[in-house]
Parts: C-alpha cells; sequence; structure tokens
C-alpha cells in the first residue's frame, strides 16, 4: 500500500517520502529475500523494489501487479513475509467493514481498499482492512479490524 500511496499522492499533487524508504535493485537483495521476492512475483509484475528501515529493523517491499489488482509484499532479511497487502474491491468485504469504510468516507470518494495480512496469503491471518479516501483534494487513510471497528482515521 505504500507504493500506491506515495504514487497517488504523487500524481495528487501532494508529497511525502519516509526518509528510510528508498529504491532498491533485486540483484542488490540478501539472497533468502531474492528467493522470497522470485517466488511471490511469479506470474505477476515487479511494478516496484524498496527496502526500508523501521524501528532499527530491515524490511524490504515488493510492490507486485496480480490479474489487475496490487499486492505489497513485506519480506524481512530472512526472507520471511512479514505482511501482505491485497487489493480487493470495497463490495466484497464484509457488511459491517463495508459500512464503516463507507461511513468514514463521508462524501469523499473510496479510491482503493487493501486486506492487511500479517504473514504470508497462506499462513497469515486477516489483520485490517485500509481504504484510501480522496475528499476535497486530499487524501484520507481510514482502518477498520474485520468486525468493522474503525482503527484509524486520518489525512
Amino acid at each position: 500500500m505504500k507504493a500506491f500511496c506515495v504514487s497517488f499522492l504523487l500524481l495528487a499533487g501532494v508529497t511525502t517520502s519516509p526518509a528510510s524508504e528508498k529504491p532498491a535493485n533485486k540483484a542488490d537483495l540478501p539472497k533468502p529475500v531474492q528467493q522470497t521476492v522470485e517466488r511471490e512475483s511469479t506470474g505477476a509484475e515487479i511494478v516496484e523494489l524498496s527496502s526500508e528501515v523501521e524501528h532499527g529493523k530491515i524490511t524490504y517491499e515488493v510492490a507486485l501487479k496480480v490479474n489487475g489488482h496490487s499486492r505489497d509484499v513485506s519480506v524481512d532479511v530472512k526472507g520471511r513475509i512479514v505482511e501482505v497487502e491485497e487489493e480487493v474491491e470495497l463490495a466484497s468485504l464484509p457488511a459491517d467493514v463495508r459500512l464503516a469504510i463507507q461511513r468514514a468516507a463521508g462524501d469523499g470518494r473510496v479510491v482503493k481498499v487493501e486486506a492487511v495480512i500479517k504473514g504470508s496469503l497462506s499462513t497469515g491471518y486477516l489483520e485490517a482492512y485500509e481504504a484510501l479516501v480522496q475528499h476535497r483534494g486530499r487524501i484520507k487513510e481510514v482502518k477498520v479490524n474485520a468486525k468493522g471497528r474503525l482503527l484509524k482515521d486520518h489525512y
């Protein structure tokens, strides 16, 4: 989602750039990360690779385009999948989640929704849903849990 947020915000005329996030080349990644990126990108287009230092830990993110939607996979230095953000359709969400996002959006437009999975798609668990809402030229991120409880709502 970070890659989409940054790209979308740049298109919207807003600039944001975490000081610790930087582009990465596949050949420069640690071998276990390269292997995970290779496995996770099978049948997908790699849109962007980046590395980030957060709380003193390095993670790598591969932004993918899979069957017309986005998927961002965060990987630790040992090649373990930390988190996956998978684009989903608003209409496909459980009613409580969809309604919470729509309420938080108000008269704004929901531009994108992602399911946030801790761990891999096959063995992880759904942590939350994140929605990007455009309202009067600004972007707002709305985050709700699987039961539709608002976790974060800010510009």
